[in-house]
Protein backbone atom coordinates (compact mmCIF):
# COMPACT_ATOMS: atom_id res chain seq x y z
CA UNK A 1 0.00 0.00 0.00
CA UNK A 2 1.01 3.70 -0.74
CA UNK A 3 0.42 7.22 -2.20
CA UNK A 4 -1.13 5.54 -4.98
CA UNK A 5 -3.45 3.47 -3.33
CA UNK A 6 -7.43 3.83 -2.40
CA UNK A 7 -8.26 1.08 0.16
CA UNK A 8 -12.26 0.33 -0.01
CA UNK A 9 -13.22 -0.21 3.28
CA UNK A 10 -16.81 -1.73 3.70
CA UNK A 11 -16.02 -3.79 7.33
CA UNK A 12 -17.38 -1.20 9.85
CA UNK A 13 -14.18 0.95 11.18
CA UNK A 14 -15.30 0.28 14.85
CA UNK A 15 -13.98 -3.58 14.13
CA UNK A 16 -10.13 -4.43 13.91
CA UNK A 17 -10.30 -4.59 10.16
CA UNK A 18 -12.17 -1.90 9.39
CA UNK A 19 -10.35 0.32 12.00
CA UNK A 20 -6.03 -1.17 11.17
CA UNK A 21 -6.76 -1.74 7.31
CA UNK A 22 -9.61 0.97 6.56
CA UNK A 23 -8.11 4.05 9.03
CA UNK A 24 -4.46 3.46 10.06
CA UNK A 25 -2.46 1.85 7.64
CA UNK A 26 -3.70 4.40 4.95
CA UNK A 27 -2.96 7.37 6.99
CA UNK A 28 0.49 6.00 8.29
CA UNK A 29 1.28 4.70 4.17
CA UNK A 30 -0.29 7.90 2.21
CA UNK A 31 -3.46 6.18 0.80
CA UNK A 32 -6.83 7.34 0.13
CA UNK A 33 -9.56 5.47 2.05
CA UNK A 34 -13.21 4.83 0.76
CA UNK A 35 -15.69 4.19 3.42
CA UNK A 36 -19.02 2.06 3.23
CA UNK A 37 -21.36 2.50 5.91
CA UNK A 38 -23.65 -0.19 4.73
CA UNK A 39 -22.46 -3.26 2.66
CA UNK A 40 -24.63 -3.95 -0.49
CA UNK A 41 -22.31 -6.16 -2.95
CA UNK A 42 -23.91 -4.08 -6.41
CA UNK A 43 -23.47 -0.79 -4.64
CA UNK A 44 -19.53 -1.81 -3.56
CA UNK A 45 -18.50 -2.52 -7.29
CA UNK A 46 -20.31 1.09 -8.42
CA UNK A 47 -17.98 3.07 -5.58
CA UNK A 48 -14.57 0.78 -6.33
CA UNK A 49 -15.28 1.92 -9.87
CA UNK A 50 -16.16 5.25 -9.13
CA UNK A 51 -13.49 5.89 -7.05
CA UNK A 52 -10.73 4.05 -8.39
CA UNK A 53 -10.16 1.81 -5.33
CA UNK A 54 -7.38 -0.41 -5.58
CA UNK A 55 -7.32 -2.40 -2.36
CA UNK A 56 -9.24 -3.75 0.17
CA UNK A 57 -9.39 -6.15 3.16
CA UNK A 58 -12.44 -8.07 3.98
CA UNK A 59 -14.40 -10.92 5.99
CA UNK A 60 -15.35 -13.93 3.99
CA UNK A 61 -19.12 -13.15 3.17
CA UNK A 62 -17.54 -9.63 1.37
CA UNK A 63 -16.17 -11.54 -1.10
CA UNK A 64 -18.96 -14.58 -2.25
CA UNK A 65 -21.97 -11.67 -2.22
CA UNK A 66 -19.09 -9.38 -4.45
CA UNK A 67 -18.88 -12.83 -6.63
CA UNK A 68 -22.40 -13.61 -6.25
CA UNK A 69 -22.92 -10.77 -7.98
CA UNK A 70 -19.91 -11.36 -10.26
CA UNK A 71 -21.86 -14.23 -11.59
CA UNK A 72 -25.17 -13.31 -11.59
CA UNK A 73 -24.11 -10.15 -13.95
CA UNK A 74 -20.20 -10.94 -15.41
CA UNK A 75 -19.71 -7.76 -17.17
CA UNK A 76 -20.04 -5.94 -13.94
CA UNK A 77 -16.29 -7.33 -13.31
CA UNK A 78 -15.03 -4.29 -15.42
CA UNK A 79 -16.26 -2.03 -12.25
CA UNK A 80 -13.04 -4.13 -10.19
CA UNK A 81 -10.61 -2.88 -12.98
CA UNK A 82 -8.61 -1.08 -10.80
CA UNK A 83 -8.37 -3.19 -8.16
CA UNK A 84 -5.42 -5.50 -7.68
CA UNK A 85 -5.53 -6.53 -4.25
CA UNK A 86 -8.31 -8.41 -1.87
CA UNK A 87 -6.91 -9.77 1.65
CA UNK A 88 -9.55 -11.55 3.31
CA UNK A 89 -9.48 -12.80 6.74
CA UNK A 90 -12.07 -13.88 9.50
CA UNK A 91 -12.61 -17.30 8.10
CA UNK A 92 -10.16 -19.42 5.47
CA UNK A 93 -11.49 -18.96 2.16
CA UNK A 94 -12.68 -21.77 0.85
CA UNK A 95 -11.15 -23.39 -2.70
CA UNK A 96 -14.09 -23.07 -4.45
CA UNK A 97 -14.23 -18.99 -3.86
CA UNK A 98 -10.62 -18.63 -5.20
CA UNK A 99 -10.93 -20.55 -7.89
CA UNK A 100 -14.29 -19.00 -8.82
CA UNK A 101 -12.64 -15.61 -8.17
CA UNK A 102 -9.18 -16.04 -10.14
CA UNK A 103 -11.98 -17.18 -12.97
CA UNK A 104 -13.97 -13.94 -13.09
CA UNK A 105 -11.60 -10.95 -11.66
CA UNK A 106 -7.59 -12.25 -12.79
CA UNK A 107 -6.64 -9.09 -12.35
CA UNK A 108 -7.32 -8.51 -8.73
CA UNK A 109 -5.30 -11.53 -6.26
CA UNK A 110 -7.20 -12.64 -3.89
CA UNK A 111 -5.19 -13.09 -0.48
CA UNK A 112 -6.01 -14.76 2.58
CA UNK A 113 -4.95 -13.39 5.77
CA UNK A 114 -4.66 -14.62 9.19
CA UNK A 115 -5.37 -12.33 12.51
CA UNK A 116 -7.00 -11.56 15.71
CA UNK A 117 -8.35 -8.24 17.27
CA UNK A 118 -5.91 -8.95 20.36
CA UNK A 119 -3.05 -9.41 17.70
CA UNK A 120 -4.05 -7.33 14.57
CA UNK A 121 -2.17 -9.30 11.70
CA UNK A 122 -0.22 -12.60 11.99
CA UNK A 123 0.31 -14.11 8.64
CA UNK A 124 -1.07 -13.37 5.01
CA UNK A 125 0.04 -14.90 1.82
CA UNK A 126 1.19 -12.34 -0.60
CA UNK A 127 0.78 -11.96 -4.75
CA UNK A 128 4.07 -13.13 -4.74
CA UNK A 129 3.03 -16.62 -3.45
CA UNK A 130 2.13 -19.70 -5.57
CA UNK A 131 -1.28 -20.32 -5.74
CA UNK A 132 -0.35 -23.68 -4.24
CA UNK A 133 -0.29 -21.70 -1.41
CA UNK A 134 -2.78 -19.27 -1.66
CA UNK A 135 -5.11 -22.09 -2.20
CA UNK A 136 -3.79 -24.29 1.23
CA UNK A 137 -3.14 -21.63 3.62
CA UNK A 138 -3.46 -18.23 5.27
CA UNK A 139 0.18 -17.28 4.79
CA UNK A 140 3.39 -16.90 6.26
CA UNK A 141 4.09 -14.92 9.69
CA UNK A 142 5.03 -11.24 9.26
CA UNK A 143 8.63 -9.87 10.11
CA UNK A 144 8.84 -9.50 14.08
CA UNK A 145 5.63 -11.80 14.39
CA UNK A 146 6.63 -15.01 16.45
CA UNK A 147 4.30 -17.69 15.75
CA UNK A 148 3.84 -21.20 17.18
CA UNK A 149 1.82 -24.37 17.15
CA UNK A 150 1.70 -25.50 20.61
CA UNK A 151 0.46 -29.04 21.74
CA UNK A 152 -2.35 -29.75 24.43
CA UNK A 153 0.50 -29.36 27.11
CA UNK A 154 2.03 -26.07 25.81
CA UNK A 155 5.07 -28.06 24.29
CA UNK A 156 6.11 -26.48 20.71
CA UNK A 157 4.34 -29.11 18.08
CA UNK A 158 7.02 -30.06 15.28
CA UNK A 159 5.98 -28.85 11.55
CA UNK A 160 2.90 -30.32 9.78
CA UNK A 161 1.08 -30.96 13.29
CA UNK A 162 -1.96 -29.59 14.52
CA UNK A 163 -2.12 -27.70 17.64
CA UNK A 164 -3.00 -24.08 19.22
CA UNK A 165 -1.95 -21.34 17.26
CA UNK A 166 0.03 -19.13 19.57
CA UNK A 167 1.55 -15.53 18.42
CA UNK A 168 3.65 -12.45 19.81
CA UNK A 169 4.87 -9.74 18.10
CA UNK A 170 4.51 -5.67 17.75
CA UNK A 171 0.84 -5.84 16.79
CA UNK A 172 -0.40 -8.13 20.11
CA UNK A 173 -2.52 -5.92 22.42
CA UNK A 174 -0.51 -5.31 26.07
CA UNK A 175 -3.30 -6.92 27.91
CA UNK A 176 -7.08 -7.26 28.66
CA UNK A 177 -8.45 -3.96 30.34
CA UNK A 178 -7.98 -4.34 34.12
CA UNK A 179 -7.96 -7.77 33.82
CA UNK A 180 -4.21 -8.99 34.90
CA UNK A 181 -5.39 -12.74 35.84
CA UNK A 182 -7.14 -13.04 32.22
CA UNK A 183 -4.27 -11.25 30.97
CA UNK A 184 -1.57 -13.84 32.58
CA UNK A 185 -3.94 -16.85 31.21
CA UNK A 186 -3.81 -15.60 28.04
CA UNK A 187 0.08 -13.68 27.13
CA UNK A 188 3.12 -15.73 28.97
CA UNK A 189 6.36 -13.90 29.79
CA UNK A 190 7.23 -14.63 26.90
CA UNK A 191 4.80 -11.88 24.93
CA UNK A 192 3.22 -15.02 23.46
CA UNK A 193 -0.90 -15.07 23.38
CA UNK A 194 -2.26 -18.20 23.36
CA UNK A 195 -4.98 -17.72 20.09
CA UNK A 196 -7.83 -20.67 21.16
CA UNK A 197 -7.58 -21.86 17.11
CA UNK A 198 -6.57 -24.84 16.06
CA UNK A 199 -3.56 -24.98 12.94
CA UNK A 200 -0.70 -26.28 11.75
CA UNK A 201 2.33 -24.78 10.26
CA UNK A 202 4.46 -26.32 7.24
CA UNK A 203 8.03 -26.35 7.00
CA UNK A 204 8.19 -23.39 5.37
CA UNK A 205 6.45 -21.71 7.39
CA UNK A 206 2.79 -21.15 5.98
CA UNK A 207 -0.16 -21.66 8.22
CA UNK A 208 -3.23 -23.04 7.95
CA UNK A 209 -5.96 -22.51 10.36
CA UNK A 210 -8.33 -25.81 10.98
CA UNK A 211 -10.65 -24.97 13.61
CA UNK A 212 -11.61 -23.40 16.98
CA UNK A 213 -10.62 -24.55 20.63
CA UNK A 214 -12.91 -21.60 21.62
CA UNK A 215 -16.89 -22.16 21.37
CA UNK A 216 -16.87 -19.77 18.79
CA UNK A 217 -19.03 -18.85 15.64
CA UNK A 218 -17.88 -16.61 13.52
CA UNK A 219 -20.17 -14.58 11.57
CA UNK A 220 -19.77 -12.24 8.47
CA UNK A 221 -15.85 -12.47 10.13
CA UNK A 222 -17.45 -11.09 13.53
CA UNK A 223 -16.81 -14.02 16.46
CA UNK A 224 -19.75 -14.89 18.73
CA UNK A 225 -19.38 -16.39 21.94
CA UNK A 226 -21.50 -19.14 22.35
CA UNK A 227 -21.50 -19.47 25.97
CA UNK A 228 -22.78 -16.09 26.01
CA UNK A 229 -25.27 -16.53 24.04
CA UNK A 230 -26.33 -19.11 26.23
CA UNK A 231 -26.50 -17.81 28.83
CA UNK A 232 -28.45 -14.53 27.71
CA UNK A 233 -31.07 -17.61 26.71
CA UNK A 234 -31.27 -19.39 29.94
CA UNK A 235 -32.86 -15.81 31.04
CA UNK A 236 -36.26 -16.59 29.70
CA UNK A 237 -38.87 -17.33 31.62
CA UNK A 238 -39.43 -20.08 28.95
CA UNK A 239 -36.36 -21.79 28.65
CA UNK A 240 -34.84 -25.01 30.80
CA UNK A 241 -31.78 -25.24 28.65
CA UNK A 242 -30.15 -24.41 26.03
CA UNK A 243 -27.22 -25.12 23.60
CA UNK A 244 -25.77 -22.14 20.73
CA UNK A 245 -24.19 -23.37 17.78
CA UNK A 246 -22.78 -22.83 14.21
CA UNK A 247 -25.03 -23.63 11.22
CA UNK A 248 -23.50 -22.95 7.51
CA UNK A 249 -24.30 -20.09 5.91
CA UNK A 250 -24.06 -19.08 2.23
CA UNK A 251 -23.75 -15.35 2.57
CA UNK A 252 -22.26 -14.95 6.13
CA UNK A 253 -19.83 -17.84 6.52
CA UNK A 254 -21.80 -18.76 9.64
CA UNK A 255 -24.85 -18.34 11.60
CA UNK A 256 -26.08 -18.72 14.58
CA UNK A 257 -28.21 -21.65 15.98
CA UNK A 258 -30.34 -22.54 18.97
CA UNK A 259 -31.57 -25.52 20.55
CA UNK A 260 -33.76 -25.15 23.33
CA UNK A 261 -35.53 -27.12 25.70
CA UNK A 262 -38.72 -25.36 26.71
CA UNK A 263 -40.94 -24.81 29.91
CA UNK A 264 -44.28 -25.13 29.37
CA UNK A 265 -45.49 -23.32 25.51
CA UNK A 266 -42.21 -23.10 23.35
CA UNK A 267 -41.13 -19.68 22.46
CA UNK A 268 -40.62 -18.79 19.14
CA UNK A 269 -37.92 -17.85 16.92
CA UNK A 270 -38.89 -13.72 17.16
CA UNK A 271 -40.18 -14.14 20.88
CA UNK A 272 -36.50 -15.12 21.71
CA UNK A 273 -34.86 -12.60 19.47
CA UNK A 274 -37.05 -9.91 20.72
CA UNK A 275 -36.21 -10.86 24.38
CA UNK A 276 -32.46 -10.96 23.75
CA UNK A 277 -32.86 -7.57 22.40
CA UNK A 278 -34.92 -5.55 24.23
CA UNK A 279 -34.31 -7.53 27.83
CA UNK A 280 -30.94 -8.62 27.78
CA UNK A 281 -29.68 -6.42 24.56
CA UNK A 282 -27.29 -7.75 23.03
CA UNK A 283 -25.58 -6.50 19.65
CA UNK A 284 -27.92 -7.81 17.07
CA UNK A 285 -25.20 -9.95 15.19
CA UNK A 286 -25.32 -11.81 17.75
CA UNK A 287 -29.45 -13.08 17.77
CA UNK A 288 -29.69 -16.67 16.85
CA UNK A 289 -31.02 -17.07 13.23
CA UNK A 290 -32.52 -20.51 13.77
CA UNK A 291 -34.39 -22.52 16.58
CA UNK A 292 -34.76 -25.78 16.89
CA UNK A 293 -36.97 -26.73 19.84
CA UNK A 294 -35.99 -30.20 21.37
CA UNK A 295 -37.21 -32.33 24.40
CA UNK A 296 -33.39 -32.65 25.72
CA UNK A 297 -30.03 -31.66 24.84
CA UNK A 298 -27.53 -34.38 23.88
CA UNK A 299 -25.13 -35.14 26.75
CA UNK A 300 -22.23 -37.73 27.53
CA UNK A 301 -22.07 -39.42 30.78
CA UNK A 302 -20.89 -36.33 32.68
CA UNK A 303 -23.23 -34.08 31.22
CA UNK A 304 -21.58 -32.40 28.82
CA UNK A 305 -23.60 -30.95 25.61
CA UNK A 306 -23.23 -32.95 22.62
CA UNK A 307 -22.53 -29.69 20.35
CA UNK A 308 -20.62 -32.14 17.55
CA UNK A 309 -24.28 -34.04 17.11
CA UNK A 310 -26.35 -30.76 17.00
CA UNK A 311 -23.98 -29.00 15.06
CA UNK A 312 -24.85 -31.85 12.73
CA UNK A 313 -28.34 -31.38 13.35
CA UNK A 314 -27.66 -27.07 12.34
CA UNK A 315 -26.26 -28.52 9.55
CA UNK A 316 -29.17 -30.32 8.47
CA UNK A 317 -31.29 -27.64 8.75
CA UNK A 318 -29.90 -25.15 7.00
CA UNK A 319 -29.32 -27.73 3.97
CA UNK A 320 -33.27 -27.68 4.15
CA UNK A 321 -33.92 -23.79 4.68
CA UNK A 322 -31.68 -23.70 1.66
Amino acid sequence: MGPGDVMFMPSPITHATGLAMGVIAPLILGAGVHLMDVWDAEAGLRRIAEHQCTMSMTATPFVQMTLDRLLADPASAVQLATMRCWACAGAPIPEVMLRGWSQQVPGCALLPVYGRSEGLLVTACTTGDSAGHVLSSDGRAFPGVVLEIRDEDGKSAPAGTEGEICHGGPGLMLGYWRDPELTAASIDDRGVSRSGDLGRVDEDGYLRVTGRIKDMIIRGGLNISAAEVENHLLAHPRVVAAAVVAAPDHRLGEKACAFVVARGEPPTLAELTDFLRRERRIAPQKLPEMLQIVDALPTTMTGKVQKFLLRDQARALADQQS
